[in-house]
């Protein structure tokens, strides 16, 4: 008797063994189906590249650079008024954090949640509206920001019906001189134009590391990843290191020769 019982235990804690490890990885399973279906933009694998090879080349590392985001936008939507509106969940008119008057054609909203300000410019008008969206971070700025911002602003610019083309330039102090051959074997890249000027060097460059890419001189170009550009002024240790994805735009041509 002893023994049928202990056998019948012995079944029963194997049956309950067995059921605990199905519902464990039935819980697993669906734990993996939800996190597939979190996906991320090209936009922000490229950011996350990019943040992740610059880490070491930028002084103070890559929170330390000041990072330029900037979106292109076209279609009805593309009008200040309409896109304000889009990024702003209260009426613009009472939101002090917005600096826009109705009717004007460039606005600015400060988003301290992500680090920085986001202005919008209307471009002149045509057969197609045309706006151009700049965020710019101040201080000290953080990658996973960065990530949520776009996520934001593209969830906007949806909303508000525009096609848009994206862009970021990381600009900072480095204390090497060959910077940007270390980023471009960081980003196992290969050169596709070089350009150099007296105390600064400015190279385009291609890798399939990034998902984003632009064709140089039209279409007939090659693809373009990212630029890359390194200035030092005389008498200084340190150099100015900026890359742009996947070209160099804002404060770049103003402040280079």
């Amino acid at each position: 008797m002893k023994n049928r019982k202990r056998q019948q235990l012995h079944a029963r804690l194997a049956v309950l063994a067995a059921f605990v490890i199905l519902v464990a990885c039935g819980y697993w399973a669906f734990m993996q189906k939800g996190n597939d279906t979190v996906e991320q933009s090209a936009f922000q694998h490229d950011i996350q590249s990019l943040w992740s090879w610059t880490d070491k080349l930028f002084t103070g590392g890559a929170g330390s650079a000041e990072w330029s985001l900037r979106w292109d936008a076209e279609g009805d939507g593309a009008t200040v008024g309409q896109l304000v509106q889009a990024m702003t969940s209260e009426d613009a008119s009472s939101d002090k954090s917005v600096l826009y008057t109705e009717g004007a054609d460039e606005a600015t909203i400060m988003l301290e949640a992500y680090g920085g300000e986001l202005s919008i410019h209307s471009l002149p008008a045509g057969r197609q509206r045309r706006a151009i969206l700049q965020f710019r971070t101040s201080g000290e700025a953080s990658k996973q920001n960065l990530l949520n911002l776009v996520q934001k602003v593209e969830e906007g610019l949806e909303s508000a019906d525009t096609k848009y083309s994206e862009g970021i330039t990381a600009r900072g102090k480095t204390e090497y001189n060959d910077a940007i051959s270390r980023l471009v074997k960081a980003g196992q890249a290969r050169e596709i134009e070089y350009y150099a000027d007296g105390g600064t060097v400015s190279n385009s460059y291609y890798t399939d590391r990034l998902k984003k890419s632009v064709k140089s001189g039209g279409k007939e170009g090659k693809l373009i990843s990212f630029q890359a550009a390194s200035h030092r002024e005389a008498g200084s240790k340190q150099h100015d290191l900026i890359v742009g994805l996947p070209l160099i735009t804002g404060d770049y041509a103003k402040s280079t020769p």
